[in-house]
């Protein structure tokens, strides 16, 4: 019979030192070429997790995106093409294109894409998105999905191949926001 176990050790967290409200990415239609991103390390502290007794291991960000049918492509985004003369168009719909980009499209048109790279998340708006006030040149529009449906993951894997993923929601409507553009007039030309 067994006379010795030996249990194995994996990746502790330290919830305390996540930082969820250090995500926040806003970009301005005003300046579409201008992108917006945050540190990963503002997000996850230093000492967000322990490799335990197996010792060292590795440390990897990434995106995670899902429905809630376990599907990672064609997650609707809450956000909106401009449909011409003010209305709204089609929904943007994010697809994973891998673990470390995501993309708002509507066909094979890119609106925006999130990345991770370099030790940040970086929002990049590539083409304007539908506001619904016509009188607020400013208006946010910001993305929001169902709880947990796109993350920012860390995987902390011990010496010994076990691992610990805790991630972080970033479409709950405070991370990732496109304000508003409206025509400007030059006084000088009139």
């Amino acid at each position: 019979g067994k006379v010795f176990t030996f249990h194995d050790d994996a990746p502790s967290i330290d919830a305390g030192k996540i930082a969820a409200a250090a995500a926040v990415a806003v970009v301005d239609e005003t300046h579409l070429g201008t992108d917006a991103s945050f540190n990963i390390a503002d997000v996850f502290k230093d000492g967000f997790y322990d490799y335990g007794a197996d010792g060292a291991g590795t440390v990897s960000y990434g995106l995670s995106l899902l429905d809630g049918n376990g599907q990672a492509n064609d997650v609707g985004s809450g956000l909106y093409a401009d449909g011409g003369g003010g209305a709204q168009g089609a929904q943007i719909m994010l697809h994973q294109v891998s673990g470390g980009v995501i993309e708002g499209v509507i066909g094979n048109d890119v609106y925006f894409t999130i990345t991770v790279a370099n030790g940040k998340v970086t929002l990049d708006q590539v083409k304007a998105i539908w506001h619904s006030d016509p009188h607020n040149a400013d208006e946010p529009a910001s993305l929001q999905l169902a709880g947990g449906s796109l993350q920012l993951v860390a995987t902390v894997t011990d010496a010994d191949g076990d691992h610990a993923q805790p991630g972080v929601d970033l479409g709950n409507g405070k991370v990732f926001t496109f304000h508003d553009d409206a025509p400007s007039i030059d006084a000088g030309k009139i």
